[in-house]
């Protein structure tokens, strides 16, 4: 049983890690935009038929950077996604949509809230 759960979500989760890395690769090469910001790409979900492919990025900066960045990729989906697929040699290329990881802010919020409470605790009750 294990084995035919590996070998359903196998093949989209490697041509995910394959599809990251060749983007990653492309996006430091290809990608001359100053409006692009320090972006890391973290992570590409592909849907089981291999039609679609999510790739997330994380950017340093404030709001206005966020959305720089989010025009850049968006402007150049299209052109990365073609390169991907010569790269990758896919019968089909999976659409590529960028999409922000939010998950490294969460974390960071989650980090200043428990070091308020810890500090909190610390200095003891007021009053």
């Amino acid at each position: 049983m294990e084995e035919t759960n590996r070998s359903r979500g196998g093949r989209p989760r490697r041509v995910a890690e394959e599809f990251l890395h060749v983007l990653s690769e492309l996006l430091a090469v290809e990608v001359r935009d100053a409006e692009l910001g320090f972006v890391t790409l973290t992570g590409a979900e592909i849907s089981p038929d291999l039609k679609n492919a999510v790739v997330f990025y994380s950017v340093l900066g404030d709001a206005i950077q966020h959305d720089k960045t989010a025009r850049v990729l968006n402007r150049f989906a299209h052109l990365l996604q073609g390169m991907a697929a010569r790269q990758l040699k896919l019968r089909y290329t999976p659409h590529l949509v960028f999409r922000r990881d939010l998950s490294l802010e969460k974390a960071d919020r989650i980090e200043r809230l428990l070091k308020e409470i810890k500090d909190e605790r610390k200095d003891g009750p007021s009053g």
